[in-house]
């Protein structure tokens, strides 16, 4: 989860892929999950701090790191359609649960004063009807270590410019 300091733009970061790990004890009882306990004690440790709004990134599928570098390559020998590249690159990871959690955090620990970023509808491509981890040229939006890459930044900028602060 990436959280924003709006006044600051200052980034307070931890991994979004963590919160996705499974449940404890179901996704009935977050108040016997660890994740969301030390979630919602952080989150509380932040929000006296918050002036204005906490944004908060979603948890999204991660892209497999191996493949990410393959991108271009198999793009450029043309055996494989832009669907099944992507097919390749899909790791689902359990991001519901992290969505889950982040939601049922901002739900009952925060309200107005925290808002969620979401990835999701930036990189699903609905004539694919799956996500997609590169453009039309093979520019991947991710690096090999699960990152945004520079493309992938550009590409999510208007998520950002939209948000009210």
């Amino acid at each position: 989860m990436i959280m924003l300091a709006p006044k600051e733009l200052i980034p307070l970061v931890a991994r979004w892929f963590a919160v996705a790990e499974p449940y404890e004890n179901g996704p009935d009882n977050l108040n016997n999950d660890t994740i969301y306990l030390e979630m919602k004690s952080q989150l509380r440790k932040m929000l006296p701090n918050i002036k204005k709004k906490l944004f908060i990134l979603d948890s999204f599928p991660r892209a497999k790191s191996k493949e990410i570098g393959r991108i271009a390559e198999e793009m450029k020998k043309g055996r494989k359609t832009m669907t099944e590249i992507n097919k390749a690159l899909y790791d689902p990871k359990q991001f519901e649960f992290g969505r889950h959690r982040h939601a049922e955090l901002v739900k009952n620990e925060c309200g107005s004063k925290c808002e969620l970023i979401d990835y999701v509808e930036a990189f699903w491509n609905k004539t694919m009807n799956q996500f997609q981890y590169f453009d039309s040229n093979g520019f991947s939006y991710f690096t090999t270590g699960a990152h945004l890459s520079a493309h992938g930044l550009e590409y999510v900028r208007p998520i950002y410019t939209e948000t009210r602060l």
